[in-house]
């Protein structure tokens, strides 16, 4: 079987989540010690509203890496760098739309999400956030090229750069601007991405097959994108209402130091949840050009992801929600029940949803995106509409224990449903789980031997 650049994707895209971890750490604790638990609570509210924007996506930067990935199969350079350039023009056009569109209906809706005290600050971030978000899924289209040409690990580096970026640019900016430097710290990231994503795109094609700057726009190809796009936009429209439906909730009803507990107990989970998902981005450009050239060999990498899926996301989810109590005293520098039991809920639900990723990749690779959408259903819908129903009954613990429940019923689904089409079993064997485990822990024992060998000398 093809090897797909896996390995070295799947090293470089755990060291990107790392990074992105630490530096979330650090960045919050910043902010909560600058500018105070409220302003994060604040900054939180006005990123949900924005992402709103996204409801209008039509699935070009999510399903481009599917077209790229066969164009290479079929050794047609130009086909894929011509599907990243339109791709791109299609998501340039949308979100410069969309940002300017909203900007007045965001402006009056948010005054009735904040309190009157801080509504001019929320006010005042909202034009730096849209056009951060619109920056970044046109950034998306590129590092979507780059998942496709099997190039995870040049995406992967380009965001460890990303984030130091934001980082340095937050530090330097928020003492002086407060949550605007949070603004244009993330889109001076975002500036950084798309710049360094098409020069590392066209290193991966060839430098004469992808011009300096993209030039090409194909119909045919629009059409192509646009038709998967349309399938791909009920899965994200459903997807991106998620975050924002319960932010909105746990802001009404909880308050917004509430939320800001929430937020940074999701951020925590979430980021954790990266370090185990962000590998398996290399596998939709796998299936798809698997299930171009080679239908046979999709069961075995299925089960292979998997097993690797299962032994990663079970110790590093849960060791997220046992840590949890340490997190809490780093952050808010006591310890707060109400933070490490959100934390724990949701890394049982986060578990659930990173071991269904493998097949929520097989099913947009093959092109078959129902069950995924009825995922999405579950948990974007299902769970909130809990949470509203019970959290009033049962207080914020019982409506996070919804969103979770929600989150793994849903992923749940997606994953036995998309296997069932695919006529692969849903779940390891367990003498793949077996092999696996071994090779993992002989893995472990010679970095500790090499470790041991190194401290001799």
């Amino acid at each position: 079987m093809k090897d797909f650049n896996l390995r070295r994707s799947a090293i470089w895209s755990v060291a990107e989540v790392v990074t992105s971890s630490i530096a979330l750490f650090f960045l919050y604790k910043y902010i909560v010690a600058v500018l105070g638990l409220r302003s994060l609570g604040i900054w939180s509210l006005v990123l949900a509203t924005t992402s709103l924007a996204r409801l209008g996506d039509v699935g070009a930067a999510a399903g481009l890496s599917r077209f790229v990935a066969k164009a290479f199969a079929e050794n047609n350079l130009a086909k894929a760098s011509r599907f990243v350039e339109t791709a791109f023009y299609t998501n340039l056009g949308i979100y410069t739309v969309i940002t300017f569109g909203l900007v007045y209906p965001l402006w009056i809706g948010i005054g009735s999400l904040v309190p009157p005290d801080t509504l001019s600050e929320a006010r005042s971030l909202l034009p730096f956030a849209l056009l951060s978000f619109g920056l970044q899924n046109v950034n998306a289209v590129l590092i979507s090229g780059l998942i496709g040409t099997q190039r995870t690990d040049l995406k992967s580096k380009i965001g460890i750069f990303g984030v130091a970026t934001q980082l340095i640019t937050a530090v330097a900016l928020v003492p002086s601007f407060g949550l605007l430097g949070m603004g244009l710290s993330q889109i001076m990231q975002y500036l950084f991405s798309m710049i360094a994503s098409w020069i590392c795109l066209r290193k991966a094609v060839g430098d004469t097959i992808v011009p300096l700057v993209p030039r090409h726009f194909s119909q045919a190809m629009f059409r192509q994108l646009f038709g998967f796009g349309i399938k791909l936009q009920f899965a994200s429209l459903i997807s991106f209402c998620f975050e924002p439906a319960i932010k909105f909730l746990m802001s009404a009803a909880y308050g917004l130091e509430a939320l800001a507990i929430f937020e940074m107990a999701y951020r925590l989970v979430l980021q954790a949840r990266h370090l185990v998902v962000s590998p398996m981005q290399a596998l939709l450009p796998a299936f798809a050009h698997l299930s171009h050239e080679h239908p046979h060999e999709l069961s075995s990498l299925y089960e292979k992801s998997a097993t690797k899926s299962l032994l990663l996301a079970t110790p590093v989810l849960l060791a997220v929600g046992v840590s949890a109590p340490v997190v809490s005293l780093f952050w808010l520098g006591v310890y707060n029940g109400i933070f490490v039991a959100f934390a724990a809920l949701l890394s049982v639900g986060w578990l659930a949803n990173a071991l269904g990723t493998p097949a929520y990749h097989l099913g947009v690779a093959r092109g078959i995106l129902r069950w995924n959408i009825l995922g999405h259903v579950i948990t974007s819908i299902g769970g909130p509409l809990l949470g509203y129903l019970f959290g009033h009954l049962l207080g914020p613990i019982g409506f996070v224990s919804c969103i979770s429940a929600g989150l793994a019923f849903g992923a749940a689904t997606s994953m036995m449903l998309n296997c069932r089409e695919a006529l692969i079993p849903a779940w390891p064997s367990p003498s793949a789980v077996m092999g696996g485990l071994k090779a993992e822990l002989r893995a472990v024992a010679e970095v500790v031997q090499r470790q041991l060998k190194f401290l001799e000398t």
